[in-house]
């Protein structure tokens, strides 16, 4: 006996159902009346072999199986929509140049770019990491064709996508020296987040020294795991046996940094717009979520 197949069609309404809480504004969402999409519920059941609903004075709920279904149907339909954004963008082929922050690239990017290159299997794709201040002025000279940013103030052709705070970030364990000048581990000069640190503390009136420059994140991370001293970032892809240090005498207060996409649009590309629009979006949702970065 063959086994049924579950419709796209139907999982569709199921989800609009379990997302909106009802027949009638699943029936809305779906273009449907919510006597139509009783008998699609009804032809689902029987496909599936179960109740996926239980009555409820007026309403109706998902029972375990149909919360179980719309689990799957959630996968299916995404699955469905990356099949059909791969087949529409398959022709669409040349080369997108990216530049970002060591920070964002192993912290926030990975999941967005391996979902741009699913959409767009034909196209190259160049990432250039490098500090913040040199990826303005790449774009600025038509070097990058999208670049994501951290930075204070204005800058032209730039979109802020919201703040980001800084923070000190010292060793999961253990302290550095609680008497004479604070041991600083910093990226070398020009860097906003090196400057806008000692900023704070000159203005505090705390003592400091730089024991360890670099031009690598990486670095600034195993310097801090030796003990050598402490460092300020966001917290966007610190690693896990690194910890942010609670604000005190020793640590003052930080300000924020902005999360900015550059991109030219008069010459951007239409693989280059559809990047964009993907880092956009993802970045506004991780903005929006919270900052829940490792």
């Amino acid at each position: 006996m063959e086994t049924p197949r579950l419709e796209l069609d139907l999982l569709n309404t199921l989800v609009a159902i379990a997302d909106l809480g009802g027949f009638a504004k699943a029936g809305a969402r779906v273009g449907r009346t919510q006597s139509a999409v009783s008998l699609q519920m009804q032809r689902l059941e029987e496909l599936a072999g179960q109740a996926l609903f239980a009555r409820s004075g007026r309403s109706q709920t998902l029972t375990e199986a149909g919360q179980t279904l719309v689990y799957y149907a959630r996968r299916m339909l995404a699955l469905s929509d990356e099949a059909v954004g791969v087949l529409g963008n398959a022709s669409l082929a040349g080369t997108v140049r990216l530049g970002t922050s060591q920070d964002m690239a192993e912290g926030w990017l990975p999941p967005v770019l391996g979902a741009f290159a699913k959409q767009f299997p034909a196209v190259r794709l160049e990432c250039h990491v490098d500090r913040s201040a040199a990826l303005v002025q790449a774009a600025r000279e038509g070097q990058l064709d999208v670049a994501l940013t951290l930075h204070h103030g204005q800058h032209a052709g730039a979109e802020v996508l919201g703040e980001l705070p800084l923070v000190w970030i010292g060793p999961g364990k253990g302290m550095p020296p609680t008497e004479g000048p604070l041991p600083l581990v910093m990226l070398n000069a020009p860097c906003e987040f090196r400057d806008r640190s000692l900023q704070a503390l000159d203005q505090a009136g705390i003592p400091w020294r730089i024991v360890f420059s670099s031009l690598s994140v990486s670095a600034l991370w195993a310097a801090i795991r030796a003990g050598l001293g402490v460092t300020v970032r966001t917290r966007v892809g610190l690693p896990p046996d690194l910890r942010v240090l609670a604000r005190s005498k020793r640590f003052p207060g930080l300000p924020r940094t902005q999360v900015a996409l550059h991109a030219d649009a008069a010459t951007l590309s239409t693989v280059g717009s559809r990047l964009y629009d993907m880092l956009a979006t993802h970045l506004r949702k991780r903005l929006t979520a919270g900052v829940k970065t490792r």
